[in-house]
């Protein structure tokens, strides 16, 4: 059985990370549409469901800020789309100001091709979210210092959750986890790497997706056991 394709749409100029990336892009599970200078890519937007939009900041054809309400529009096909911006350092700080309000990733200009890529898997490579709310024990380690705090997710996949509140955890960090599962004793514990902030705005909740990276013993086999019946 052939694998999924992801729908990915290129917004921008023919800058040389987007050279250098389309490629791969292309050889791997992505189905890539390209779309240049028009301010028609507001319909488009609005019309067709990608997963994934990657936008050249300093070629875009209308201003970001149309191009985030576009995309985060509650009746636009791509609502729930990964939004990266690929930002010069002219444009960057206007770039990270959309951080947390519709944009999920800002790569620079000049960064290596694997830094985009980076950042296309971790917006894609996600395994099916289930709606779940349970509690899970977070735990922060700040040089010798552990913070911990309990959380509710709000759903829960085999590749990682998402946790409502806490925004206060900054992308890259790492936390270790327990996470109780609805009729079992034991816990599910591992480590995961904060990957973004959720908003309201986006998916009606605010707090943060994370990535396991780390799961003990086999707490892996028992949570794709759990998931898998619901």
């Amino acid at each position: 059985m052939n694998e999924p394709r992801h729908n990915v749409l290129l917004i921008g100029g023919d800058g040389p990370l987007l050279r250098a990336a389309v490629p791969l892009l292309k050889r791997t599970e992505f189905d890539v549409h390209r779309v240049t200078g028009s301010a028609a890519v507001l319909d488009l937007l609005h019309d067709t469901s990608f997963e994934l939009v990657i936008l050249e900041h300093s070629a875009c054809p209308v201003p970001l800020s149309e191009m985030v309400t576009a995309v985060r529009h509650h009746d636009s096909l791509c609502r729930r789309a990964g939004l990266v911006v690929i930002s010069d350092e002219e444009t960057r700080l206007a770039a990270q100001a959309f951080l947390q309000r519709g944009v999920n990733r800002v790569v620079p200009s000049t960064a290596p091709a694997g830094e985009l890529l980076h950042a296309v898997a971790d917006l894609l490579a996600v395994a099916p979210r289930h709606d779940l709310r349970t509690i899970v024990q977070l735990e922060v380690r700040v040089g010798s210092m552990k913070n911990r705090t309990l959380a509710q997710t709000a759903n829960l996949s085999l590749s990682g959750m998402l946790v409502r509140g806490s925004q206060h955890l900054t992308p890259g960090t790492e936390v270790d986890f327990e996470l109780m599962l609805p009729g079992q004793s034991l816990p599910i514990k591992g480590r995961a790497t904060v990957v973004r902030h959720s908003t309201r705005q986006r998916e009606t909740i605010e707090g943060f997706g994370a990535r396991f990276f780390a799961l003990q013993g086999d707490d892996h086999a028992r949570l794709e056991s759990f998931l898998s019946r619901r």
